[in-house]
């Protein structure tokens, strides 16, 4: 049994495609927005000072 020439590559570019849509899908840029925009709220709000492992809770 002999591998073809172009099958691996084939292969891999199936992979990098799905990671590519995956990645896509879950929007990198508007999520980390989102969670910046939460934390700076999260200071502005609290009143006791930052408490990290709130925020950390908060933000997972």
């Amino acid at each position: 049994m002999s591998l073809q020439h172009g099958t691996l590559p084939a292969a891999w570019s199936a992979h990098r495609a799905a990671l590519a849509d995956y990645i896509e899908l879950t929007k990198p840029g508007v999520t980390s927005l989102i969670l910046l925009s939460t934390a700076v709220g999260f200071y502005l709000g609290s009143e006791q000072g930052l408490q990290i492992l709130r925020l950390i809770h908060t933000l997972v």
